[in-house]
């Protein structure tokens, strides 16, 4: 998994093909020790356009890439979005105005050149910088749940187009577009404004551009942080709380009040239209303790007792000056001997809750255990790339707790799976469905394991700001571990135009996701339990009868409807003539 080392210098042999399949270049490739190594290769000027495709073929495997090779036209203008009057705090329903501006690359303005412009909103979690480690964003139960439906995207959460138009540059190149910040029914998070216009010039050829502008509810924001996420009935939970501007900068004091909320869903009993019966489940919330926080600009804390088992809500609030308020707020999860109750889905699943986001090598996580069963008996499987232990679970009250050791050579990511059984729990038969029969559930999770102290920072400083066609810069790199401390290292420099890469849609790659690819469990889970039928209802009881001269069907229907209510009707024309017996 992880060397410790980095390997011996080898030779590995590398081929690159076009998108026809035909080789375009091929040779050897010999590694340095940090098992890295260059080659370079050149398309023809009329090579095919498209993907290509390069093979690297080495002694401890085989590793593939591809690159484009493609042809634009170099565009004559350009076009730019500027939001005016940004230099305060933007709150909701500001109203704004953006410049759009059309220029052509020899410096003439394109006036009277065509404009369309569209604005849209989508919701924006907002995390005010260097505050690492706080939690700023509040929770709408309601909207999570809306979430998992059309509603999400019909109520604004999602990007959302709620004004568009036209115009005309002016002779200055210029258009300026009125614009109102409307969060529409957005009332928990900030909110992203953006204007895309697109210009058009003579020959009806286009270009577009976009600028975006984030609105908030209030000027001050209120961060939090758990000691733990998981903890047993009856201990208390530490809270830190922070209250900082919209950049950043923390108050040196600040009242901040926290609420702990009971969560939950129960069954409510409905009395139908039709005179029926049936239960529906329904959230609810309701207050279970309560602190206050003086904060400063170092936090403040204050501590919270979570007295039975359940689902909770940690909710803080802070005011700004002209009293708007502003929330953050985290789930918090209790075990115990209480019953706990959460919302059910049509599918029985086992969920899991992590009592931190995210582990370093060394740490212990404790994992709570989510039941769709009151009781039950099972084991949780701890897999990557193959089995790595199994535990075994005992479900009382709907929860169950275990802990799992991090280790080092387990980056970047374990795979939990819990299964769980349950036996009967009624006679068989008392409800149409056997819904008292033994059940299975399972369920499943990533556990991610941070892979910071593998990063390197790296630096690239050039000697000038600006050069000429055909000049040479200096570029000065320089290379550190996660602590600061300077690291060896190999170095991949390139100097690309921006405008090509702005073309393809190209984002400079994450290297360390492609050295610890996110690891697959290499486990699986087969259940005969839910292959089993459910038990057949009785039948009911009928006479047979036996026909002499008659009409065979028609005996036997009426025996039916007389084992059904008790009395024997009087025989048709059609069997007056013939005999009947009962066995």
């Amino acid at each position: 998994d992880i060397l410790e080392r980095p390997m011996e210098s080898k030779e590995c042999d590398w081929k690159v093909t076009d998108p026809r399949g035909d080789k375009v270049a091929n040779g050897k490739l010999a590694l340095n020790p940090f098992a890295t190594g260059t080659f370079h290769v050149q398309p023809a000027k009329n090579a095919p356009l498209g993907y290509y495709q390069a093979e690297v073929v080495c002694p401890e495997g085989t590793i593939h890439g591809s690159f484009q090779v493609q042809e634009y036209r170099t565009p004559e203008y350009k076009t730019s979005v500027q939001w005016q009057d940004t230099d305060t705090n933007l709150l909701m329903f500001r109203e704004l105005s953006a410049k759009v501006t059309g220029e052509y690359y020899f410096g003439a303005k394109m006036a009277g050149a065509d404009v369309e412009w569209t604005l849209s909103r989508t919701s924006s979690p907002y995390t005010p910088p260097n505050n690492p480690g706080f939690h700023f964003s509040d929770i709408d139960q309601a909207q999570q749940w809306r979430g998992r439906g059309r509603e999400y995207y019909r109520r604004g959460f999602a990007f959302d187009t709620f004004a568009r138009g036209t115009g005309t540059l002016n002779s200055q190149g210029t258009l300026l577009i009125p614009a109102k910040l409307d969060p529409g029914s957005n009332r928990t998070n900030a909110a992203s404004f953006t204007l895309e216009a697109q210009v058009f010039d003579r020959n009806r050829q286009s270009i577009a551009a976009r600028a975006s502008v984030l609105a908030h509810w209030a000027e001050r924001y209120v961060g939090i942080r758990l000691d733990r996420s998981v903890v047993a009935e009856g201990e208390s939970v530490q809270l830190t709380a922070v209250v900082t501007r919209i950049s950043g900068e923390r108050y040196a004091e600040a009242d901040v009040d926290v609420a702990l909320i009971a969560t939950g869903w129960e069954e409510v009993k409905v009395e139908n239209s039709d005179g029926t019966i049936s239960y529906n489940q329904e959230y609810y919330e309701r207050p279970a303790g309560s602190c206050k926080i003086q904060a400063t600009a170092k936090g403040g804390t204050c501590r919270l007792k979570v007295e039975k088992a359940g689902t909770y809500k940690v909710r803080a609030e802070t005011l700004d000056k002209a009293g708007r308020p502003n929330h953050a707020a985290l789930y918090l999860y209790a075990y115990g001997k209480g019953r706990t109750s959460w919302r059910q889905s049509e599918n029985l699943q086992v969920e899991m809750v992590l009592d931190k986001k995210v582990y370093e090598p060394g740490d212990k996580a404790r994992i709570l255990v989510r039941s769709p069963f009151d009781k039950a008996s099972g084991f949780a499987m701890i897999s990557r790339e193959g089995l790595v232990s199994v535990l075994p679970l005992k479900v009382e009250n709907g929860t169950d707790t275990f802990e799992v050791p991090i280790e080092a050579h387990r980056l970047p990511n374990l795979v939990i799976t819990v299964a769980l059984v349950r036996g009967r729990t009624e006679e068989a038969g008392k409800t149409e469905t056997d819904s008292g029969r033994p059940m299975f559930a399972w369920g499943a999770l990533d556990l991610p394991v941070n892979l910071n102290h593998r990063k390197i920072e790296v630096l690239a400083k050039p000697d000038r700001n600006a050069v000429g066609p055909g000049e040479e810069v200096t570029i000065k790199v320089t290379t550190k571990d996660h602590t600061g401390k300077p690291v060896d290292a190999t170095v991949a420099l390139m100097v690309v135009d921006e405008g090509v890469l702005a073309l393809t849609g190209y984002s400079p790659p994450d290297p360390l996701t492609w050295f610890y690819p996110r690891k697959i469990a290499g486990t699986v889970i087969e259940a005969l339990r839910p292959l089993i039928l459910p038990r057949p209802k009785p039948k009911p009881k009928i006479d047979t009868i036996v026909v002499q001269n008659g009409a065979r069907e028609e005996a036997k229907m009426m025996v039916q409807r007389s084992s059904m209510n008790g009395s024997i009707p009087p025989p048709s024309p059609a069997m007056a003539s013939g005999k009947a017996r009962k066995k």
